[in-house]
């Protein structure tokens, strides 16, 4: 059972249908925090991720190393928000929310790294 979900969180599309998810809930972050403005800067974000999901999902080269490097921005960046929050460095973020953006810090640094080693097994 535990398999089967770790298989398919590890299929190429669920890692890209989170790393397009990804953007609003750095929105939500964003505007937790205080930021002016980031709700159009999300709606921005889920545009150019989903295009670069399309073009990823269609084994282009280029949008996949972007890609890749984007999930790695968003994946630390989510874990640094969640783990100085628990930690107490950061109040700013509600207590229920830091477990959730340790949990997706982690499973976009981990798809990144999926996708890289799947277009370096394709090369």
């Amino acid at each position: 059972m535990i398999g089967r979900l770790l298989a398919n969180m590890a299929r190429r599309d669920m890692i890209l249908v989170a790393f397009v998810l990804s953007a609003p809930l750095s929105g939500l972050v964003d505007a937790l925090k205080g930021a002016e403005g980031p709700w159009r800067l999300a709606a921005l974000s889920v545009a150019v991720f989903l295009a670069l999901a399309w073009l990823t999902r269609q084994g282009r080269r280029l949008a996949t190393l972007a890609t890749v490097l984007l999930l790695l921005l968003e994946g630390s960046g989510f874990l640094y928000d969640g783990l100085s929050g628990l930690f107490g460095q950061d109040a700013r973020l509600p207590g229920a929310l830091l477990p959730l953006l340790v949990a997706a810090g982690a499973y976009l640094t981990w798809g990144a790294l999926v996708l890289h080693r799947e277009q370096r097994i394709r090369d």
